[in-house]
């Protein structure tokens, strides 16, 4: 997640975590202080790309898309609630290489995440699957702009990312 500070300039704060799904913006000791670093600054806009991990279950936990709508909406009431002045735009990510062989899964997540914070007023949601392919298919050379783990953007990814973070808003 980051939070953006856009008075007399734009400041960007870097609040994310390797690896974290929902849950762990939620459920945590450390997941207070995070919100109570992020209405310390104040932000005009918070960003948030979640999704692959939850999907992969990440640290051994599997998360049914339910599940995963239900954090999410949980994040964002949180997030939204300690940054009243915010606004909140969420990118859902592709799914991760090693999720290829349930192909319908990623649209499902998509589908759960849309209709837990899809309506919300104060979020812009972006579904990344629209434009890039899937985990396992390399037809567009999405790779190209990935990592070696498959699943993080590299540098020219990010890029390509923040273009479209910036077309949208």
């Amino acid at each position: 997640m980051s939070f953006l500070r856009g008075t007399g300039g734009l400041y960007l704060f870097d609040g994310s975590h390797a690896g974290y799904r929902a849950d762990l913006y939620i459920n945590r000791e450390q997941a207070d202080l995070h919100w109570q670093a992020a209405a310390a600054v104040d932000p005009s806009f918070i960003t948030c790309m979640l999704g692959a991990n939850d999907m992969a279950g990440n640290f051994d936990v599997p998360i049914p898309p339910e599940e995963w709508a239900a954090n999410l909406a949980t994040l964002v009431e949180t997030a939204l609630a300690s940054c009243p002045n915010a606004g909140f735009y969420f990118f859902h990510w592709t799914e991760r290489y090693e999720d290829h062989d349930t192909p319908d899964k990623v649209h499902q997540f998509e589908e759960a995440a849309w209709r837990a914070i899809g309506s919300h007023p104060r979020v812009s949601f972006r579904v990344l699957t629209d434009l890039l392919p899937s985990g396992h298919d390399d037809s567009l050379r999405w790779h190209a702009f990935d990592g070696n783990d498959h699943v993080h953007p590299n540098a020219f990814g990010w890029t390509y990312l923040a273009h479209q973070l910036a077309r949208t808003i």
